[in-house]
């Protein structure tokens, strides 16, 4: 995914989102210049997308977009250096409030694994012990 920088009348700016396959159809050859990363968007989707798996509605919910909104406008290249901050540190808000309300991760350990065996051992009619 690129973000395209667009410039319109009275200098007037818009980001057009598109993957760079789309945007090489659209524009003209030598126009597009180098892609900057969108290495905070990029990360804050795949965080959102691990606590889908704790909870589908937490990942869908109001708090998520709002903290994917903050990851554009973080690595939106004409938000000055104070607007960055800013978006980063209600980022970091959304992302502490979504981890806290997620359901913990199921963590298999020793205790899981013998209470697993059991089971399988009773289903198969084997001995409880």
């Amino acid at each position: 995914m690129i973000v395209v920088s667009v410039f319109g009348p009275f200098n007037s700016r818009v980001l057009v989102e598109m993957s760079a396959e789309q945007a090489a159809a659209v524009v003209p050859d030598g126009v597009l210049g180098a892609a900057g990363p969108s290495r905070t968007v990029d990360a804050t989707v795949a965080e959102v997308e691990r606590l889908r798996g704790r909870d589908v509605n937490l990942a869908d919910s109001s708090l998520a977009a709002s903290a994917i909104a903050m990851a554009y406008e973080i690595d939106h290249p004409y938000n000055s250096a104070t607007s960055k901050a800013n978006c980063q540190a209600r980022l970091q808000d959304a992302m502490r409030e979504l981890y806290a309300l997620a359901p913990p991760e199921e963590k298999g350990g020793k205790l899981h694994d013998i209470r697993a065996d059991r089971a399988l051992r009773l289903a198969d009619g084997g001995p409880a012990a």
